[in-house]
């Protein structure tokens, strides 16, 4: 290993721990990790929330295999590079994926947000199945139900093969149905 590869010198260091310890017992230290995992969150004074945990290793190969994708750089359309940090992109796919789960409809959403918070995301609070006309058009969309119907959400990925933000490549399933210019004149464009 080349001296210049500090990515690799963890995975050896584990390998090497590994090969030490000649544990016969895998399946039992594998049980006695699950037992040792954990995460807090722990609110600030000041809104933000603090992480904390310990996850056993095939918990977070799924973690890892979960937010390595969504963490990627993500180029502006101009090719400006991604400004965010290693960290702040990781934390930015994590709440992507929460996102995601959420957005699935098998998971539970009970945590109080701020009412700025409430006004952007009740942007969607209100679609109704749109009707389409020839070449994908909408005739009529309407506003009252909370979330994206299946055939708009068909034809929308249809249409966008994917998010539509400029310079954004994720797939259709990872992206959320949002307006592109805010439907309440009031609020003014999303965020």
């Amino acid at each position: 290993m080349k001296p210049d590869e500090p990515s690799r010198w963890p995975r050896l260091g584990r390998h090497l721990a590994e090969a030490l310890t000649c544990e016969p017992d895998r399946e039992g230290r594998a049980a006695r990790q699950r037992q040792r995992r954990f995460l807090t969150m722990v609110d600030g004074y000041d809104g933000m929330v603090a992480l904390r945990g310990l996850l056993d290793a095939e918990s977070a190969a799924a973690l890892n295999a979960a937010l390595d994708p969504l963490a990627a750089p993500r180029p502006a359309a101009d090719g400006t590079p991604d400004p965010r940090t290693p960290g702040h992109r990781r934390a930015d796919a994590l709440t992507d994926l929460a996102r995601i789960g959420l957005a699935s409809g098998d998971l539970p959403d009970g945590t109080p947000l701020p009412a700025g918070v409430l006004r952007r995301i009740a942007c969607d609070a209100g679609i109704t199945p749109a009707v389409l006309g020839g070449r994908s058009q909408p005739l009529d969309v309407g506003r009252t139900r909370r979330t994206i119907p299946g055939p708009l959400r068909t034809a929308l990925a249809i249409r966008d093969r994917g998010c539509s933000f400029p310079g954004c490549t994720r797939p259709p399933n990872w992206t959320d149905a949002h307006h592109v210019r805010h439907w309440t004149p009031s609020l003014g464009p999303p965020p």
